[in-house]
């Protein structure tokens, strides 16, 4: 059975709709279980713990290996990341996987981040933090529309941090609403 994939613009590495759609139900689920050992957990416990690690990316397999050519500003020329993704991702869903890829360089139009350049791919999602107290969140498609909302409690990632994840995305599509949920 041949995989679908959908061709829009310049990001044919992304994984289709549904599998994104995929993506975010199991992101879903995850909030609500506790105490399961998550395979590739040390790989990954950065994600959306930081102000740059905030994209989840769901792509094919066969762009899963690439390598930062030195075309993504900030982010080490390779950047290998495909064992990673291998180790982390579920093979049940099929070839590919899913990785939180860093925010810098979406601010631009089109988006010159890890997800669309390096990985030639979409966004599942991306969490931003809100202003002005950064103490809530939204997380937005790759079109910068609203997928939910939130105000988490416990230890959060630092203020600072949090502060530095939506200067990333400022005059973006991707800060519409997260400046929105504080009006």
């Amino acid at each position: 059975m041949r995989r679908r994939v959908d061709l829009i613009g310049n990001v044919p590495g992304s994984a289709s709709g549904s599998e994104r759609e995929r993506e975010r139900e199991r992101e879903k689920e995850r909030t609500h279980q506790k105490g399961i050992d998550w395979k590739g957990i040390s790989l990954t416990r950065h994600a959306f713990n930081d102000h740059n690690h905030c994209d989840l990316t769901a792509m094919l397999g066969d762009v899963s290996h690439n390598e930062n050519d030195g075309s993504v500003d900030q982010i080490a020329v390779g950047n290998l990341l495909g064992p990673g993704i291998e180790v982390a991702s579920l093979p049940e869903l099929g070839p590919g996987g899913s990785w939180s890829t860093c925010t810098n360089g979406c601010h631009t139009d089109p988006p010159r981040d890890v997800a669309h350049v390096q990985f030639r791919s979409r966004i599942a999602f991306k969490l931003v933090w809100c202003p002005p107290d950064f103490e809530s969140f939204v997380l937005v498609d790759d079109a910068g529309g609203l997928l939910a909302r939130g105000r988490p409690g416990g230890a959060l990632p630092q203020e600072g941090l949090r502060a530095a994840n939506y200067a990333l995305v400022r005059g973006s599509k991707y800060a519409k609403e997260a400046e929105a949920a504080v009006e």
